[in-house]
Parts: structure tokens; C-alpha cells; sequence
């Protein structure tokens, strides 16, 4: 799993590069700081916009499972602002 605190469109792109173009995209909507993650109901791209904008649609909130909760407490402990690979490749920047 990986995570990016700072996004930009360059960024977007090199991540999204990695993949098939006809793979499905996953989304995982958190709030690690009340330890609760939600459900995604939908995904929707905006258009017509000067800059890219993902509206994602929530359902109801679920209290982290120990492995999330795991997760959240390293992240917290390592303050950095770049992104990290937790399936153990090397860090992307």
C-alpha cells in the first residue's frame, strides 16, 4: 500500500504508469487520527475544471482492524513528506 501526503498531477501520472490501463482502481478513504475507514460508494471525475478533481462519494465509517491501526501508529512516528511503499519497494519521490 502506499500513500503520498503532497499530490500533484506529475506525480499522479508516474504512479498510474506503473499500471495496466485496464485495471480497476481502488480507493481507501481513512481517517487514521479516529483510527476509522469508509466505505467507498462511488468514485466520480469531475470535468470542466482548471485542475483535476476526484469527488469520491463515502458511506458510513468502521473502526480500523489491528493491522490499520498497526499502520497508522508507524506512519505517525515518521513525520517525512514523501511516499512510501509498504509492500517493501523502495521509497518513490
Amino acid at each position: 500500500m502506499s500513500y503520498q501526503k503532497r499530490r500533484t498531477v506529475d506525480n499522479l501520472i508516474k504512479y498510474l504508469k506503473k499500471f495496466n490501463l485496464r485495471d480497476e482502481v481502488s480507493v481507501v478513504l481513512a481517517n487514521p487520527k479516529k483510527r476509522e475507514w469508509y466505505e467507498v460508494d462511488d468514485v466520480i471525475l469531475v470535468t470542466g475544471e482548471d485542475v483535476p478533481i476526484i469527488a469520491i462519494e463515502i458511506g458510513d465509517a468502521e473502526p480500523f482492524d489491528e493491522d490499520m491501526v498497526k499502520a497508522a501508529e508507524e506512519d505517525e512516528a515518521d513525520e517525512t513528506d514523501s511516499v512510501y511503499e509498504h509492500s517493501g519497494d523502495e521509497e518513490v519521490s
